[in-house]
């Protein structure tokens, strides 16, 4: 799309009547197609948070790295997605757990960021029951 709007931006030699719109389609669809080159790239690129270390260091860690230490640490898998101003999202699907046992998830998680990551920000902790029927708790580890 974009190399066809370049040919009709930039061919002067076509009719009188094709010329006076070849410019305007060619910029047109110049546009277009760098709008949506630009639209792919950022649909494709993996997330990555940014993390400020001491002075003028940074570092830049993808979802999937964040992804492994939380599934590591929960024993069981979730999503997770990079918000912006660098904040941590966890969705998990996990049986019905009492109050002190998210809690206790959430501190366990809070100290995993700060040593593994040196994160020490809030993140956001969603968790979806899979069954709101009275099963006995798991214990955690």
């Amino acid at each position: 799309m974009i190399a066809v709007g370049l040919v009709l931006l930039f061919l002067p030699h076509l009719g009188h009547v094709i010329q006076s719109y070849a410019s305007g389609i060619g910029a047109t669809l110049l546009i277009v197609g760098a709008l949506l080159l630009f639209t792919f790239y950022r649909m494709c690129r993996p997330s990555r948070l940014l993390l400020k270390m001491g002075g003028a260091y940074q570092l830049k860690v993808e979802s999937s790295v964040i992804q492994q230490l939380v599934e590591k640490e929960l024993k069981m898998e979730c999503k997770i997605n990079i918000l912006r101003k660098g904040t941590i999202e966890i969705l998990a699907d996990m049986p019905y757990l009492s109050e002190e046992h998210l809690e206790k998830i959430e501190e366990d998680l809070t100290l995993l960021f700060v040593r593994e990551l040196g994160y020490p920000r809030e993140f956001i902790f969603s968790v979806a029951s899979k069954s709101l029927s009275s099963q006995g708790e798991p214990e955690l580890a």
